[in-house]
């Protein structure tokens, strides 16, 4: 799988969602049904990428918009690459 393909898979997995590896994932998803703090949100993929993808390198993530209603887009950038998440 491309480093690219795999990012986009851990992001989109809830943290504890596969079988065998709970800590595989992203806990962005646990974090939907509360007031979100963008701090707590990049902190959070951050943490899934590096923590899952060990060919990612110098990953950065940042804001690219967010409103009132909840919705928030992200630009993560590594070396080599970037990918967006759309919460």
């Amino acid at each position: 799988m491309n480093l690219n393909a795999s990012i986009h898979t851990i992001l989109h997995t809830r943290k504890g969602e596969k079988i065998g590896d709970y800590e595989y994932g992203c806990g962005v998803w646990d974090r939907l049904d509360r007031p979100a703090q963008e701090p707590l949100l990049v902190s959070d993929i951050v943490e899934a990428i590096e923590g899952n993808e060990p060919r990612a390198k110098n990953v950065k993530v940042s804001l690219v918009s967010g409103s009132a209603a909840g919705v928030f887009e992200f630009l993560i950038t590594y070396d080599g690459g970037e990918s967006r998440l759309k919460l």
